[in-house]
């Protein structure tokens, strides 16, 4: 009776002593495991990160080509020349150094925009206004011009442009405002121009770029079925969504837009958690962003 008590005990005690052996070895492996994850998280959140950067740089380049199309009116002599004569009536001719007719007003208007379109190939449109007239021409149309009217002043991006004073707008997938819909979506960058010398206000110039800009740029990205890219302009609000439909709410794309220049945070949508990563540049003020579900990173890990 003795020894059976005694082998009990020493198995009870062989146990306890394999128990408490194994429970730091559980921790350790839990704990490894945690890290092992996490590691493999911020991997995935880095990654996504880098490949936002690219995009939206790609997207940066693809807007500076219109925002120096901009540039170019400033200091283009035919708009400079048309733009000062605007205040002198409108008998305005250009003359060559012998005296000779070069052009009116009109030709040099259009001989500007051709030279747009010849060097920029993503230009797809412009619009030239003065104090006095309008002058307007998309790709493989004529050129049109007309006088400048209060629907003009109206607008935001002209409001916009004028209180930047020579720094550039940006202005996401619109209707032409000149061609009634005919020439389908496209994105606009605005400038106003002022006199170097008298600070006086000449006019304004609008470019405009295809949409399919936006499309072309995000379409290099690679995102899983599950994932949705967005771009974002400087207030929050939607300019482009590829993958899932899932949109974002005011809180979400305020976040974005009033957050740092890139971060990351968590967002419910439907019911399913989501980690949104985003990327803002700096020269357009528009935010590329990625939304993937925690399910698929978890499965990644």
């Amino acid at each position: 009776m003795i020894r059976r008590i005694r082998s009990t005990l020493h198995g009870k005690l062989i146990a306890l002593t394999l128990g408490l052996s194994v429970v730091p070895l559980l921790l350790v492996t839990f704990v490894a495991s945690g890290v092992y994850y996490r590691e493999a998280f911020e991997r995935q959140v880095k990654d996504s990160i880098t490949l936002l950067e690219q995009t939206s740089e790609a997207l940066s380049t693809r807007m500076a080509g219109l925002e120096m199309a901009t540039m170019m009116a400033i200091i283009d002599k035919n708009v400079r020349v048309l733009m000062t004569s605007d205040a002198e009536g409108d008998g305005f001719q250009l003359y060559s150094p012998e005296g000779r007719v070069l052009y009116d007003k009109k030709t040099a208007a259009l001989q500007f925009f051709t030279t747009l379109e010849i060097q920029n190939s993503d230009v797809y449109g412009s619009t030239l206004l003065t104090e006095r007239d309008i002058y307007y021409k998309f790709r493989g149309a004529q050129m049109y011009s007309d006088e400048f009217g209060e629907r003009y002043r109206d607008y935001e991006w002209y409001q916009n442009a004028l209180k930047r004073r020579g720094r550039p707008v940006y202005i996401g997938p619109h209707s032409p405002y000149d061609s009634k819909g005919a020439y389908g979506m496209v994105v606009s960058v605005a400038r106003s121009i002022f006199d170097a010398n008298s600070g006086k206000y000449l006019g304004t110039i609008l470019v405009d770029g295809n949409a399919g800009i936006l499309a072309s740029v995000c379409g290099e990205m690679t995102i899983p079925p599950q994932g949705t890219i967005f771009v974002l302009d400087e207030k929050g609000a939607p300019l482009y969504r590829a993958g899932q439909k899932i949109t974002l709410d005011g809180a979400h794309s305020n976040r974005v837009a009033k957050g740092a220049g890139e971060a990351y945070f968590d967002m419910e949508a439907n019911g399913e958690k989501y980690l949104l990563s985003y990327v803002r540049s700096e020269e357009t003020g528009w935010s590329v962003a990625q939304l993937l579900p925690y399910a698929l990173l978890n499965q990644r890990s």
